[in-house]
């Protein structure tokens, strides 16, 4: 998929201005936060920034701008926020205005783009318009239901966990570095949101659960694929991976989306990769992101 000229002058633009407004300072050491080279997240400073938060070291005011987490988790210009919000509007606009949104989308003062490029009703930061769109879709796919369980490999600041408790009132498993988690539990704190995070001793024997990760999965070492899906995934009647294999596989020496799928079926997981599903966004279509999906009936 080619980017238009218009699109790419806006995601142009969209970078320097970002570049400017972003907060360009280094995390601080923190024991037990030591880089690991069995996920993509865990060799840059990510981590560290997350405990740096956790632990009171940073305060959430403009963490999200800071450069560490734009790396990980403020990735989306305004073209891909363009985007999700159309489809939002299209399928629940209410949440657009809803205060809910709005407060998990300034907490850590992320780098918003103005409402009137973004088709909204007020400016937004184009990563916190995906966390809502993906929470709409789960929602009407019937993958995350009302009151439902759901494991998330791969939390970021907390964004999608935080979108499923006010779509869908789910409560979720949060699964990543345990700095990441700490952080994210944080911020489902602040926003008053915590109830709706459970520990990994939750009882998921009913399997009636959602196994949901962005990017994270794939973004793993076979061995780290190997350990979750043994944990986790067999515990979930249904699941969906969004795929960046095409990006990852060869850098972390892992698997490609067809040997994903294999991986799946071992743990009972049937799943199907869907390349042109309607919430992949450009950026995902550009680089050849799929989405794989499975439900038991």
């Amino acid at each position: 998929m080619k980017k238009s000229i218009i699109d790419k002058v806006h995601d142009r633009l969209w970078t320097m201005v970002s570049d400017q407004l972003s907060v360009k300072i280094s995390p601080p050491t923190v024991s037990g936060t030591g880089q690991s080279d069995t996920s993509v997240s865990g060799t840059m400073d990510w981590p560290r920034a997350c405990a740096a938060l956790a632990n009171g070291t940073w305060k959430s005011k403009n963490f999200r701008r800071i450069h560490a987490v734009r790396q990980v988790v403020e990735t989306l210009g305004p073209v891909d926020g363009r985007y999700f919000s159309k489809w939002i509007r299209d399928n629940a606009p209410n949440y657009l205005t809803d205060q809910r949104v709005a407060a998990i989308d300034t907490w850590g003062g992320p780098i918003r783009w103005p409402g009137v490029c973004l088709g909204t009703p007020h400016s937004f930061s184009p990563t916190t318009l995906r966390y809502l769109a993906h929470a709409l879709w789960l929602k009407k796919e019937g993958f995350v239901r009302e009151g439902g369980s759901v494991i998330e490999l791969g939390v970021g600041f907390g964004g999608l966990a935080a979108m499923n408790a006010i779509v869908s009132n789910a409560t979720t498993i949060m699964v990543d570095l345990p700095s990441v988690v700490d952080a994210a539990r944080l911020q489902m704190k602040q926003l008053g949101l915590d109830h709706f995070v459970a520990t990994h001793h939750t009882d998921t024997s009913s399997r009636d659960t959602c196994f949901i990760s962005n990017y994270a999965f794939t973004e793993l070492s076979r061995d780290l694929q190997d350990d979750y899906a043994d944990q986790f995934i067999r515990h979930a009647n249904r699941g969906v991976i969004l795929s960046n294999a095409a990006v990852f596989a060869d850098h972390m020496l892992s698997r490609n989306n067809n040997q994903i799928i294999e991986l799946l079926a071992q743990h009972g997981a049937h799943a199907n990769a869907d390349n042109n599903s309607e919430i992949l966004c450009p950026s995902d279509r550009f680089h050849g992101n799929s989405l794989m999906h499975w439900m038991d009936v």
